[in-house]
């Protein structure tokens, strides 16, 4: 049996969902996903541009991931080269900004610790200078949990357990920890230090903010 051409297939790079309208009917949302991690490997562009032309209605993708293990996370660093993150940024946003549409950055800079956070946010004002973009929103928030703060919860008896089988969290890993990785709930999400990998955290970086007690939203760029 051949194929059913009357039917239009999406683009592989675009996702599809339903939602119900104002006006209850349903109508479709695209988001397209550059790559699985920015930054980590370049955009591949011609692919990118055959999504960004079938006009979707966001453009999202995140920078972390678990594999590249706890070191960024303890030396607040990132592992994908900087020029390699403003390549893929720069894509993102100048096609963003061409479809006027939101542009959704997750975990920045490959944890997602505060600093990585600034790094994206600077970035994107650099790039927006760059380009002579027209003025627009640019929101943030930050995740990772304060070292004394926690510091005061494990003194309290909390409890960071190790994975894997590891001991848990003790204050000389702490001290010697630069960063504090958090889900974006604000709870503690695994260790950043020593051989386990952790979990992750997800502070992000977005154009268009919308929730979060610690949210920066409505900064002109």
């Amino acid at each position: 049996m051949g194929l059913d051409r009357s039917v239009p297939r999406p683009l592989p790079l675009l996702s599809s969902f339903a939602l119900l309208a104002g006006n209850g009917f349903m109508r479709s949302l695209r988001i397209i996903c550059p790559n699985g991690h920015l930054g980590f490997a370049p955009i591949r562009v011609e692919s990118f541009r055959l999504g960004v032309a079938a006009r979707p209605d966001c453009i999202a993708a995140d920078s972390g991931s678990d594999d590249v293990g706890p070191i960024p996370l303890g030396t607040d660093t990132s592992t994908s080269p900087r020029a390699w993150q403003t390549h893929d940024l720069e894509h993102m946003l100048l096609a963003s900004r061409k479809l006027r549409v939101p542009m959704i950055i997750g975990s920045a800079g490959d944890t997602g610790a505060d600093s990585r956070v600034d790094l994206y946010v600077q970035i994107i004002k650099d790039l927006a200078a760059k380009h002579a973009l027209p003025r627009f929103k640019l929101g943030y928030f930050y995740s990772e949990i304060g070292r004394e703060d926690l510091r005061r919860r494990m003194r309290a008896g909390e409890t960071v357990a190790g994975l894997e089988g590891y001991e848990a969290l003790n204050e000389a890993e702490l001290d010697a920890t630069r960063a504090e990785g958090g889900r974006s709930d604000g709870s503690a999400h695994g260790r950043n230090v020593g051989p386990p990998r952790p979990t992750g955290s997800a502070p992000v970086c977005t154009l268009r903010c919308k929730t979060s007690n610690d949210a920066r939203s409505g900064t002109a760029v």
